[in-house]
């Protein structure tokens, strides 16, 4: 589902300025370079979104979601994917802040109200939950207070439990020029995010029961893919 479709079916009204902001985060991904980051990973997030709205009455501000949703994987978008195990690691560390580098830059000729450009650039920072794990004591001092990024983290985890995920993980990373760093980063997702998430890092009732619908088909597939390719570790 795209940005307007999702706007014109739930009647959204989003003043044009954050409408700009938004598109201009899209066309940003509509570029990326790395296919698990791309146009359709925000596309799926607002597919998501859609069904989460109908299940979770929540009063969402739509000002601070949407444009969270459309930038925070700007800084990903920029380059492929690194092969090699120790520099994917660190992209997991810099994930959130690079790309709320980039909406800090970016979003000034808007000139919005600095609560809410604060709130949109915090929500893309503390977006992601592969690199919580490595943040656990930090989150338990500095737990996640807005509902947008609560929702954002959500959804964002709830991708990589997707069969589009699962997908392009294979086809980009694979059968890519590094086979061998390919299947090691491959191991680490499966043993570090895949097996490690459970229902109680999520923040909703509708993301913990989508992700225990989808969570036994998704590893069972991750697993056959990565087993397909153990002959690359040697």
């Amino acid at each position: 589902m795209e940005l307007n479709e999702f706007i014109s079916k739930n009647n959204i009204d989003l003043d044009k300025k954050f409408k700009k902001l938004c598109l201009e985060g899209i066309n940003i991904m509509k570029k990326s370079k790395d296919p698990q980051h791309s146009i359709n990973h925000i596309n799926a997030i607002f597919d998501d979104l859609d069904k989460f709205i109908q299940e979770e009455k929540v009063n969402i501000n739509y000002s601070i979601l949407l444009p969270a949703i459309c930038w925070h994987d700007v800084w990903k978008s920029k380059k492929e994917q690194s092969s090699n195990l120790l520099f994917y690691i660190v992209e997991q560390f810099y994930d959130g802040y690079g790309s709320k580098l980039i909406f800090n830059k970016k979003v000034l000729k808007y000139k919005l109200n600095n609560k809410l450009q604060k709130k949109i650039a915090y929500s893309i920072h503390k977006h992601s939950l592969a690199a919580s794990p490595f943040f656990k004591k930090f989150e338990l001092l500095f737990p996640i207070h807005y509902k947008e990024c609560k929702i954002l983290r959500d959804l964002d985890t709830l991708y990589s439990w997707s069969p589009n995920a699962i997908d392009t993980f294979e086809k980009a990373y694979l059968y890519g020029s590094n086979p061998k760093g390919a299947y090691m980063i491959g191991v680490y997702w499966y043993k570090k995010v895949l097996q490690k998430t459970n229902e109680n890092q999520f923040y909703y009732n509708w993301s913990r029961n989508e992700f225990n619908k989808r969570k036994d088909e998704i590893k069972k597939r991750a697993l056959t893919i990565i087993q397909s390719k153990k002959k690359y570790y040697k």
